[in-house]
């Protein structure tokens, strides 16, 4: 079994000053919110189980934490890592301030490299729900992420919704 496609590879490939990424991990996270939350099980399939803690849109809802990680080294401080997803389902995506699309199945993100070296840790989260009989309960997630235009990294995440109880 593939636990990630991931792909790994040297930013501004054959520049002296190429942003080197390694030790790339896709799954879900333990302990969220604390100092030293990580990616604790390499895994593409995320079970939707409502065990987590999560603030979105100003509230507090039951949800599911997973995310990704990487170490960088020959890093420009300041260097954008952007990263692009496609979603077979549409959602609302949001975080803990706000709502920031409505039924969508694509977006951007980016985050800021902001020393020579160093440990990126992405915790994301979605909001646990059930689904009726008639829904499948998948929802695939596949994301690219790049530095300076060259792609470091994909990685794919089947969020599974659990069906709902019948008495």
């Amino acid at each position: 079994m593939i636990i990630s496609t991931v792909l790994i590879a040297v930013a501004s490939i054959g520049s002296a000053d190429a942003t080197v990424v390694s030790d790339f991990k896709s799954g879900l996270v333990c302990d969220p919110g604390k100092a030293h939350a990580w990616i604790c099980h390499q895994a593409e399939d995320i079970h939707l189980t409502g065990q987590g803690r999560c603030v979105y849109d100003g509230e507090q809802y039951p949800c599911t934490w997973y995310g990704f990680s990487f170490n960088y080294a020959n890093n420009i401080p300041g260097t954008q890592l952007e990263c692009e997803y496609t979603s077979t389902l549409p959602r609302d995506m949001g975080n803990p301030e706000g709502v920031v699309a409505r039924n969508t199945a694509t977006g951007k993100y980016s985050l800021t490299l902001d020393h020579v070296e160093g440990r990126v840790f992405n915790p994301q989260y979605t909001i646990f729900g059930v689904r009726t009989p008639e829904d499948d309960g998948l929802d695939s997630t596949t994301t690219t992420c790049s530095i300076s235009g060259q792609e470091i990294a994909t990685f794919e995440f089947n969020l599974l919704v659990p069906l709902i109880p019948v008495d």
